[in-house]
């Protein structure tokens, strides 16, 4: 289990992990990133240099912020995390996680992580997008 801390710069999760900058990004189906490889919770991981015509330093201006990598599904996938807002910090683990307090369970839909949440008495879908500034609900 690791732990890393988090910035929320212009809405967008920013983590610090080992001096990197990388934007935590559930919709996106692929990581990417400058330094060709990620170690996250003693795990590493290749990265590809672009994604979607995007390099870090594209979705650096895009988002108003510098970033190393963008993490996406490919990579997420293979741990349990868990946001902690209150410690600003998000949690890897190979394992299983045992929630306590509010927890949310996630099913893949071409690799973009879904959660049914109520809203107005009525159970929906909802895409869960970290890499989003926004989330729109349309009845």
């Amino acid at each position: 289990m690791q732990a890393y801390s988090y910035q929320l710069i212009n809405g967008y999760p920013i983590l610090d992990i080992d001096g990197m900058k990388v934007l935590l990004n559930t919709g996106s189906a692929e990581s990417m990133g400058v330094p060709g490889e990620l170690t996250i919770a003693g795990k590493a991981s290749l990265l590809k240099k672009t994604t979607l015509r995007l390099t870090p330093d594209i979705l650096g201006k895009q988002i108003g912020t510098p970033v190393d990598v963008m993490l996406g599904a490919d990579i997420l996938t293979q741990f349990d995390f868990k946001l902690l807002p209150e410690k600003m910090q998000v949690v890897f683990t190979s394992g299983e996680f045992h929630p306590y307090g509010y927890c949310n369970y996630f099913e893949l839909f071409n690799g973009v992580p879904i959660t049914p949440v109520s809203v107005s008495n009525q159970d929906i879908r909802l895409f869960f997008v970290t890499g989003s500034r926004r989330t729109y609900l349309n009845q």
